[in-house]
């Protein structure tokens, strides 16, 4: 489904709903593009982890893996977290 833009006059314009057929629809959502099977661009991790405990360690430029066993962390919203130690930070 797509919404198109109807000028009724000079200044007023309304959206409409069309339904495109299935057989008509040739774009790929999100993007459409003749290359297939390209990645797209992620962005390199430039901080490193900090927990809010100054004695923890840090962690290293451009991993975010547990700087205390090396595990790979998860990230819920900014706060890392390992789910092998239980470590906590987050990418500063």
């Amino acid at each position: 489904m797509s919404l198109q833009t109807t000028q009724r006059t000079a200044t007023e314009s309304t959206l409409e709903e069309t339904t495109p057929t299935r057989q008509g629809n040739t774009e790929s959502f999100p993007y459409e593009t003749p290359a297939t099977g390209v990645a797209l661009p992620t962005p390199t991790t430039r901080g490193v982890l900090r927990s809010e405990d100054e004695n923890q360690p840090t962690g290293t430029t451009g991993t975010t893996d547990c700087p205390v066993c090396g595990e790979s962390t998860v990230n819920g919203a900014g706060l890392f977290a390992c789910t092998d130690c239980c470590w906590t930070g987050s990418l500063r």
